[in-house]
């Protein structure tokens, strides 16, 4: 059925647009279910088969319900806002035009980095630190066409800190503890 469907969905391209794609999953869930299915049961049918056939694909991000949305995290961001607010200040905006909403990319949370993080953390790798900046990234509705998910806010760039926090912890290390450490480092540093 898969191939079929492929085949008669890409042509002589052998590529899938988006909407092709998402028809394709929806003819195949279609397929593996009776025909008087709503389509509410069509689209569950056909999370089970993702879910079923691609698992280690499926990423679900519970870290900011987890670690962020709780009180004793929001009064320690609260106490170090002023600072935190400076510190994104001076960090951010070489992209931006005067009079355009202050934002920070890669390069300038790599800059950051430099400042905050040194070597004796337990994160250590520059793929962990670009993992945390897309995490804190919030998502366009069409990435293609913008460039909002290159680029963290001050809220996002607070989750950022949050996610260095939690990287670079160890395992017994409670989140708010790490938190305190790593905004600690920050003054520290600044």
């Amino acid at each position: 059925d898969a191939d079929i469907l492929f085949v008669s969905n890409t042509g002589k391209t052998k590529r899938l647009s988006r909407v092709k794609f998402l028809d394709t999953l929806l003819a195949l869930a279609s397929s593996q279910s009776p025909k008087t299915h709503s389509a509410a049961e069509l689209l569950s049918t056909l999370m089970a088969q993702i879910l079923k056939h691609l698992p280690h694909f499926a990423y679900e991000d519970d870290f900011r319900e987890a670690n962020l949305y709780n009180m004793t995290v929001e009064q320690i961001f609260r106490r170090e806002r002023e600072r935190l607010v400076k510190l994104f200040g001076r960090f951010c905006g070489a992209d931006q035009t005067p009079g355009e909403r202050k934002l920070m990319s890669i390069k300038e949370f790599f800059n950051f980095l430099e400042l905050t993080v040194d070597g004796s953390d337990n994160a250590g790798s520059e793929r962990n630190y670009k993992l945390a900046f897309v995490r804190s990234c919030p998502t366009g509705v069409d990435e293609d066409k913008n460039t909002v998910h290159k680029y963290l806010s001050f809220v996002n760039f607070l989750e950022l800190i949050g996610r260095l926090a939690d990287t670079t912890r160890a395992e017994e290390v409670a989140f708010d503890v790490a938190l305190e450490k790593i905004l600690k480092k920050i003054a520290d540093a600044s």
